[in-house]
């Protein structure tokens, strides 16, 4: 106890301690903004009636989550700078349903999130109609806002339950269907359906493509891709990362050779999308 007061006592070391005391506030002050820096820009908060819908902005890109950020889980990111690079690899592995049919005429979505497939699709498709059914009515408005995907006459957006569209829709009019939905927790059950499949079945035109995004890490992986064999039979199953695409067709499923053939089409036209595709048509296996 007598050193401590000798201590205090001593100016010279007293002020001493009260520099030392001053940087490490200093330091703890500095790392405090440095962390507050790295935090990502909110840009948007809106409410809607399936929860918040989060815009915010980090390392050069813009991305869509339903999960409160910081969060490493989200819906959809673009580059600030070149919107049209897909940075989802579940959304390359969509485009290859283009290896199957070259020239779509009309495309189904189900799931607008960010629009990353409906912008890619739009550059290396421009002659199709490109459809697209959200249940969340708050979304189109942010996506024409910060992803730059609006309607016109080739791009329609249906404000509607994509179990319910799927429903009441005609027949043998798509060529393409990506099912892409999502919610705060994962695919809504009305989508892990036979009813479901059935009717995204009726709606494929004769030589139709049907492709689902799921996860490598569900719960339900097994009763999906049971779902999905049982209503379209053999189907290519691909992941990349965390992500699982299922792809099947109406009728009969073309052979690798053939994939392979149709793939070559798109060499140079995927490139002013980011997308390798010889790396995408490695993914290919033998199909369940």
């Amino acid at each position: 106890m007598n050193f401590i007061f000798s201590f205090l006592n001593n100016k010279k070391l007293a002020k001493i301690l009260a520099f030392f005391v001053a940087a490490l506030i200093l330091l703890i002050t500095s790392l405090v903004v440095i962390k507050n820096n790295n935090r990502p820009k909110i840009l948007i908060k809106k409410e809607s009636n399936f929860g918040p819908v989060w815009i915010f902005e980090e390392t050069g890109q813009k991305c869509m989550t339903f999960i409160e950020p910081p969060t490493p889980i989200v819906q959809s990111c673009a580059l600030t700078e070149n919107p049209k690079i897909v940075l989802h690899g579940y959304v390359k592995l969509f485009l290859s349903t283009l290896f199957f049919n070259d020239n779509p005429q009309k495309i189904l979505v189900i799931g607008l999130g960010g629009a990353s497939a409906q912008n890619a699709l739009n550059i290396l498709t421009p002659t199709a109609q490109i459809d697209t059914v959200e249940i969340n009515a708050v979304l189109p408005k942010i996506v024409d806002q910060y992803f730059g995907y609006k309607e016109d006459y080739r791009n329609k957006i249906f404000i509607e339950d994509g179990a319910i569209f799927a429903k009441e829709s005609a027949t043998d009019i798509y060529d393409i269907i990506l099912i892409d939905a999502f919610n705060a927790d994962y695919i809504p059950p009305q989508l892990l359906t036979d009813e479901f499949m059935q009717d995204i079945k009726k709606m494929l035109t004769p030589k139709g493509i049907v492709a689902i995004n799921t996860f490598t890490v569900s719960k339900t992986y097994d009763l999906e891709s049971d779902l999905f064999k049982r209503n379209f039979g053999k189907y290519y199953n691909l992941i990349f990362n965390t992500s699982r695409i299922m792809i099947a067709t109406k009728n009969e499923l073309p052979t690798l050779p053939e994939i392979v053939a149709k793939s070559i089409l798109w060499r140079y036209r995927f490139v002013e999308v980011g997308v390798d595709q010889n790396a995408i048509l490695g993914l290919y296996q033998s199909p369940n």
